[in-house]
């Protein structure tokens, strides 16, 4: 009678475990901050997670022959194709300019202004669920495609396990370099020539 017991109560135990593994592994992922699936990564609010260079040539702006300051717009996005469509056309460029959530992927917008060959550092909190920026120019004589960009922010990527190595993700940060030349902007290759450095550093801080 005891072994019947024993065995009824073995049987018992494996088959919850059974249950118990089961229900662990048909239980679907959530998204958390740090994961092994991308999809899943949570993209929180962060301090000071992008951070912008922007330098602007001596001939910044150019118009009827003079230098002219100009006015940028930095755009935080959870996704791109309604600013790139809006900014294939001038009037497009024209309803970036005003710095105003233009639908729902639009998580946060700064402004700001630069003088010709002035240098600006910006350090931006990259908003919740931000995933790209998008940057617009107000050049005087330009094309759509010289006055916008956008850029992805990158996930960051982890290796973790001494043996069995486990590639993590989590939400990344965005450094970029910008030069603004007389008619366009441009990522900045890092040369350090007359022509567009100026001595003093300017503020560039956003509105």
């Amino acid at each position: 009678m005891n072994r019947i017991l024993v065995r009824f109560a073995l049987l018992l135990f494996f088959a919850l475990i059974c249950v118990l593994i089961t229900a662990c592994a048909s239980a679907p992922p959530k998204p958390a901050l740090q994961s092994e699936d991308p999809d899943l990564v949570l993209w929180p609010r962060a301090e000071q997670a992008i951070r912008l260079r922007i330098s602007a040539d001596r001939d910044l702006n150019i118009y009827e022959s003079k230098a002219h300051s100009i006015q940028l717009c930095v755009y935080q996005l959870d996704k791109p194709d309604d600013f790139l469509k809006l900014a294939k056309t001038q009037d497009g460029i024209a309803q970036l300019l005003k710095a105003e959530p233009f639908d729902k992927s639009v998580k946060d917008v700064a402004r700001l202004f630069l003088q010709p060959f002035e240098e600006a550092a910006l350090a931006l909190d990259r908003a919740e669920n931000a995933t790209f920026v998008g940057i617009v120019c107000g050049y005087f004589d330009s094309t759509p495609e010289n006055s916008a960009k956008v850029w992805e922010i990158k996930l960051r990527v982890a290796k973790s396990g001494a043996f069995f190595k486990t590639t993590v993700y989590s939400a990344g940060t965005l450094d970029l370099a910008l030069r603004l030349t007389a008619r366009a902007m441009v990522e900045d290759g890092g040369k350090d020539d007359e022509k567009r450095r100026k001595p003093q550093s300017g503020t560039g801080r956003p509105q």
